[in-house]
């Protein structure tokens, strides 16, 4: 088998590397959306969250696309790591496609300083899933367990309820005002955003991970932004403003591809430290639903992740209504730093 790295700007070549994602996807789990040529293109060429991205594919003897491979290596902090993301077309699995894959990125990695290789396996509620199995079989240990939470949309019927839980949280909110906005974070508030993004950074459970808290400032809040535009994403945001300095000091976001629309990923969620326990998060995480519904009527779900030990956020999303659907991990391997290459799978 050949591993080589695509040109994202080569059409054949996307659209082969995409089939194969897609492909692996709808077989192992079909309630997940696959990325979109589009968003890949837009990733592979403007990087995101301060991180490159390398494409490989797998080629059998016959010359056909059987897997594929995405790396992001980060190019500001966590200098040590690579991020993997790694598919095989069910029809050509067990044949040594994946481990190519795999081998060819801890092979090559510590030629570049990488000397920690990541990646997330996504596994049922109940029982194994094959995605474990390899990454035990090549020698990865898991070191941050999720949980994946579904709430189905319309909640139109759920409003009333969404209501009497922030009119139970309002009272613990006085002196903060709600905003919302799409994409492009307003001028005045990329201050508070910054640091948001850095507690962000130093308060998400980590587990095991390798990691070192990433740098944020303007530029890279903005950069971050250009990506997700050129991908065709479109973003809800709520948050909370101190009404006394007027800064930003909780932070909710909901990202939706104008491409399949009917799929929602909400992310990150935070409180500034010093304004935790006036249910800040419920507040921004109902008016972010509320805008959802209201602006974007084609959605019918949206997923979120939180780590296992993520007990309070975990619980804000259980009395939204969130429903765990499926476990994962994010699983990690340590390869030499001598620049030995690890020996083959």
């Amino acid at each position: 088998m050949q591993v080589r790295e695509i040109d994202p700007n080569d059409d054949a070549e996307l659209t082969a590397w995409c089939a194969v994602q897609r492909a692996s996807k709808e077989a192992d789990w079909p309630d997940e959306t696959p990325s979109t040529f589009r968003q890949m293109r837009a990733i592979a060429n403007g990087g995101f969250g301060g991180k490159r991205f390398i494409l490989h594919v797998v080629l059998d003897e016959a010359g056909r696309t059987v897997g594929c491979s995405m790396q992001g290596r980060p190019t500001r902090d966590n200098l040590r790591r690579i991020e993997l993301e790694v598919h095989v077309d069910p029809a050509h699995r067990r044949l040594g496609a994946g481990r190519a894959l795999v081998h060819h990125v801890e092979e090559t990695g510590p030629l570049d300083g990488r000397t920690t290789v990541m990646a997330a396996v996504d596994e049922p509620l109940e029982g194994v899933s094959p995605g474990r199995e390899f990454a035990l079989a090549l020698g990865y240990e898991s070191a941050l367990p999720e949980i994946r939470r579904v709430l189905p949309l319309p909640v139109k019927l759920d409003f009333e309820r969404f209501d009497d839980l922030a009119a139970a949280a309002l009272p613990f909110a006085g002196g903060y005002r709600l905003v919302t906005w799409r994409d492009r974070c307003p001028d005045e508030f990329v201050p508070g955003m910054i640091e948001l993004e850095r507690t962000i950074a130093r308060d998400a459970p980590h587990g095991e991970l390798d990691n070192e808290p990433p740098t944020w400032d303007e530029a890279r809040v903005r950069a971050g932004e250009a990506t997700v535009a050129d991908m065709g994403l479109v973003t809800y945001n709520a948050g909370a403003v101190e009404i006394s300095s007027g800064q930003l000091v909780a932070v909710t976001t909901i990202g939706i591809s104008s491409e399949t629309p009917d799929a929602a990923e909400q992310f990150a969620t935070t409180v500034a430290h010093e304004h935790r326990g006036h249910r800040l998060g419920l507040l921004v995480k109902i008016a972010n639903v509320k805008a959802i519904v209201e602006h974007s009527p084609r959605t019918r779900k949206i997923s979120t992740w939180n780590a296992e030990t993520n007990l309070h956020m975990s619980r804000v999303n259980d009395e939204l209504g969130f429903r765990a659907t499926s476990r994962g991990a994010v699983w990690q391997k340590h390869l030499p730093s001598d620049g030995t290459p690890p020996p083959a799978p």
